[in-house]
């Protein structure tokens, strides 16, 4: 009888999910909290958060399944209404076929990019609540690479864009390059390069803000050396490239993530202190005179993922207990969150690197894993607790 109340529970839910939850999420600007992550696969309303799955089994063909979180009720389950539906097979709402990437919120409507057949990609979308699915159209199969990593797609003013690390080999080696592809959402106009680098790539973020596509790279030198990070702005209606900075910044750690704001970037820079220790402060970049301050002292210790977003960084490490350990502050230096925090059913003996920050809606973060042990979880900023949503 439980599990039948929450089985109804789940689909009056889902009945409501027809509607947009406001007004705002219903704009054509990408949302930079969940869209700007390398590999994310999460997007969220004011009341629902979505996100991607890989339910592959051994032997069988590969597909995601699109998963929800209820903010108020706490149920997550498939983004399929159908009472009769088991959600294993390609009837079901929530089924994508093959490898899917980068879900968002767009226009009032969930998009996505999966890989069909013949490594062809395409766009997809469907209703809030996952019914009326659509083909929006091809990516023109030139346009991505065969290889990439680190990638995030961004649905964008009429637009997707692709950036990635691109690996392709080179004399028996792999050479790994920055990349940026764009494809009107409209399937009769063609998609285009925005870059395409020459030299070796170590680490790229882009993020939307505007009129402007903001790119922070660090790359291999011609001595081999790893440079210091270089800021660039891409003007998306002229097709300009701007550079911002690329000189010597006023530390010489590396940087973990960014964010953009109207006159601003914001980076976490990290630099070794002693054996598996590392000091993290958090710098500002003024877009007006070209200049770099250190905004505060963050935190000192040991290796752990470091996530940015709207007024919030984000440090955690995942410990052998299966607790999270997560430190966050806003761009003041004020400490929201400093604890230890038991999620149930959460993997023993995760090492930090598995962990990548998906987003945060103000009262929760995220945080997901699709390696060895794939997980999603969610973490509350008021420290009460985390939860794993999947599986």
């Amino acid at each position: 009888m439980r599990k039948l109340t929450a089985t109804v529970i789940a689909l009056l839910f889902l009945a409501t999910l027809s509607v947009p939850a406001f007004a705002a999420d219903s704009g054509k600007d990408s949302d930079r909290v969940f869209a700007a992550r390398k590999n994310a696969n999460a997007c969220a309303t004011e009341d629902t958060v979505y996100f991607l799955c890989n339910e592959s089994v051994e032997g069988g063909m590969e597909h995601y399944v699109i998963r929800y979180l209820d903010k108020a009720t706490g149920i997550t389950g498939p983004l399929c209404g159908r009472p009769e539906c088991l959600h294993t097979d390609a009837d079901c709402n929530a089924y994508v076929k093959g490898r899917a990437f980068g879900i968002a919120y767009y226009d009032g409507r969930l998009y996505w990019v999966a890989a069909g057949d013949m490594n062809k990609y395409y766009v997809y979308s469907a209703a809030p609540d996952g019914t009326d699915h659509r083909t929006v159209r091809e990516l023109d199969g030139e346009l991505v690479p065969d290889e990439i990593g680190d990638w995030s797609f961004q649905f964008h003013r009429e637009h997707v864009y692709l950036s990635c690390i691109k690996n392709t080999v080179i004399n028996g080696k792999v050479h790994e390059s920055g990349y940026i592809a764009a494809w009107p959402l409209d399937p009769d106009e063609a998609g285009f390069v925005v870059l395409d680098e020459e030299g070796t790539t170590l680490q790229m973020s882009t993020q939307l803000y505007g009129d402007d596509m903001y790119i922070v790279d660090v790359h291999r030198t011609e001595t081999g050396e790893k440079s210091p990070p270089r800021f660039r702005r891409w003007d998306i209606t002229t097709g300009q490239m701007e550079v911002l900075f690329d000189g010597q910044p006023p530390f010489a750690g590396g940087i973990s993530d960014c964010w953009v704001t109207e006159d601003s970037i914001y980076t976490v820079e990290s630099h070794p202190v002693g054996e598996e220790q590392y000091e993290r402060s958090v710098y500002r970049y003024d877009l007006a005179d070209g200049t770099f301050e250190r905004s505060f002292e963050w935190f000192t210790g040991g290796p752990c993922a470091v996530g940015i977003s709207d007024d919030l960084c984000v440090a955690v490490d995942s410990e052998t207990d299966g607790r999270l350990a997560v430190i966050a502050a806003d761009f003041q230096g004020n400490t929201v969150l400093d604890a230890e925090l038991a999620a149930e059913g959460m993997p023993r003996g995760l090492k930090f690197l598995v962990l990548t920050m998906a987003g945060e809606d103000g009262e929760n973060m995220y945080f997901y894993n699709y390696n060895t042990s794939p997980f999603f979880v969610s973490v509350a900023l008021d420290g009460s607790g985390a939860r794993i949503l999947w599986p």
